[in-house]
C-alpha cells in the first residue's frame, strides 16, 4: 500500500522580503507651488532596494496658480503654471519590522512646463534642474506565493532652488517648494529572502 506523503509546511509559506525588492506604485497627493497654494499633484515611481541602499525614478504633474503681470504692466493678472517632475532619487532604506521601512536621501528633479496669463491661448515655456530632500515610510502587507506584496507608500519631499524665471510674465515662481504624497503599488522580490 503507497505511503501518503505529508506535505511539508515550508510549501505553504510565503516568501519573506528579499534584500533586493523592486517596486512599482502611483498614486496622489499635494504640492505647494506657485504663491504658496496647495494644489493636487498626481505621480507615479519605481524603486530598487538592495539591502540598506536604494534609489527611485519618480514622475509627477501639478497646476498651481500665480498672480502675474504683462510687461510693463501695474495690473495683477491671475496666472496658471503646468508642473511636470521627473527625478531621480538614492538614499537609505532602514527597515523599522520586516514589513516597514524607513527611507531618506537627497534627490535631483528636472522640472519642465507652461505659464499662462488667465485665459490667453498663448503660453510660455520654461525648465529648470532643481533639488530636493525626501523621506518615506513605506508599508507592505499581502504577500502571495509569488515574493509579492501591496505596497503603501507616505513620501515627503522638500525643495530647493525650484524657482523659474518667466519675464514674460514678469514674475519669478516657484515651481513646487515641498510635496507629500500617498501611495500604492506592487514590491517584488528580485533576490533571495532575508
Amino acid at each position: 500500500m503507497a505511503q501518503r506523503q505529508l506535505a511539508n509546511p515550508s510549501d505553504y509559506a510565503r516568501p519573506v522580503r528579499a534584500p533586493s525588492r523592486f517596486a512599482a506604485s502611483a498614486g496622489s497627493g499635494g504640492v505647494e507651488g506657485g504663491d504658496g497654494e496647495m494644489v493636487a499633484a498626481f505621480g507615479l515611481e519605481a524603486r530598487q532596494t538592495i539591502h540598506w541602499f536604494t534609489v527611485a525614478l519618480s514622475a509627477s504633474f501639478s497646476s498651481p496658480d500665480f498672480l502675474a503681470a504683462r510687461p510693463g504692466s501695474p495690473n495683477a493678472i491671475a496666472a496658471h503654471l503646468t508642473a511636470w517632475d521627473f527625478g531621480l532619487e538614492p538614499g537609505i532604506s532602514f527597515p523599522l519590522f520586516p514589513n516597514l521601512d524607513l527611507r531618506a536621501g537627497p534627490g535631483v528633479h528636472l522640472f519642465f512646463g507652461e505659464g499662462s496669463l488667465g485665459n490667453d491661448s498663448q503660453s510660455y515655456s520654461y525648465s529648470k534642474v532643481g533639488l530636493d530632500a525626501w523621506c518615506g515610510l513605506s508599508l507592505a502587507v499581502l504577500p502571495s506565493h509569488f515574493g509579492s506584496r501591496v505596497l503603501f507608500s507616505l513620501l515627503g519631499r522638500v525643495y530647493f532652488a525650484s524657482s523659474v524665471d518667466l519675464p514674460q510674465l514678469s514674475r519669478r515662481i516657484p515651481v513646487i517648494d515641498n510635496s507629500f504624497v500617498l501611495m500604492i503599488g506592487y514590491e517584488l522580490n528580485v533576490g533571495g529572502s532575508r
